[in-house]
């Protein structure tokens, strides 16, 4: 595979997450000892991605910059592309379409999602490895949490993607494998978002492009998490308490005594 652009798209205005996100950004939020942008940028760097694009809106831009900088602090490249309405995350992707050169690949990572764990390196190392077009990082999820995810249909040919079904109810749900925030195209998915309907007029959905995109022709591969390997969509409170406490727990110098204070507070 040729050179990968790193496409991170963080111009949402956290709004689940207000009053914090009133001061900072959520993806510049601590969890543990690194802040979850962090944590995405060590990811797609641990592949071998280096060159990012991230995408702000107009009031994160000077934060964004402050605090992340080039990224030559964080061994890689960074530049800023501005979304200057919300017109979805396709509509975002599209943005970074000025700093992606037409023959690489690019790694879309959602910035406020972040994976641990797991014994058989990062998702985006295999996801890199696909012999497909493209690939999405998928995980199995209960039947009862299908209709709050993107889920794939796969095809006769074992891990390639038919369609993905957005949010559906799980009795028309088409498997258990739900989207996992990591997506690889190459440049020729700005031309299905160009050509895309938005919905409600509004919003470029990704999920109706990457559809659009396999009908076109191209094919994509779903990638499991493995055994160990987890998703942490840090959108809410509970998400984010969530994964504070466990990469706390991960990362604490004295996870005994952190343990017991959790118990203490449990009682």
């Amino acid at each position: 595979m040729g050179d990968v652009i790193g496409v991170v798209p963080v111009a949402g205005f956290g709004s689940r997450l207000k009053p914090l996100t009133n001061l900072l950004p959520k993806e510049l939020l601590p969890v543990g000892r690194h802040l979850i942008v962090e944590r995405v940028i060590s990811e797609m760097k641990s592949a071998g991605i280096v060159d990012l694009v991230f995408v702000v809106s107009p009031p994160k831009l000077a934060i964004f910059e402050a605090m992340l900088g080039q990224g030559d602090g964080l061994g890689v490249r960074i530049q800023y592309a501005v979304q200057n309405h919300m017109g979805g995350l396709a509509d975002a992707v599209l943005c970074a379409q000025p700093f992606v050169p037409s023959d690489c690949k690019m790694l879309i990572a959602l910035g406020d999602s972040f994976f641990s764990g797991g014994l058989d390196g990062s998702v985006v190392k295999r996801m890199l490895d696909t012999e497909a077009d493209g690939a999405i990082a998928t995980r199995e999820i209960s039947l009862d949490f299908v209709s709050r995810y993107g889920i794939v249909a796969l095809s006769d040919k074992a891990s390639l993607i038919s369609h993905i079904v957005e949010k559906p109810s799980p009795e028309n749900a088409p498997s258990r494998n739900a989207v996992c925030a990591r997506y690889l195209v190459d440049t020729s998915m700005f031309q299905i978002i160009r050509d895309s309907t938005p919905t409600d007029g509004s919003e470029h959905q990704l999920t109706d492009c990457l559809n659009d995109w396999i009908q076109a022709g191209h094919t994509i591969e779903s990638i499991p998490l493995v055994n160990g390997e987890k998703r942490h969509d840090v959108g809410n409170f509970d998400t984010y308490y969530a994964s504070v406490m466990e990469l706390a727990l991960e990362e604490a110098t004295d996870r005994p005594q952190l343990e017991r204070m959790l118990k203490e507070q449990l009682q």
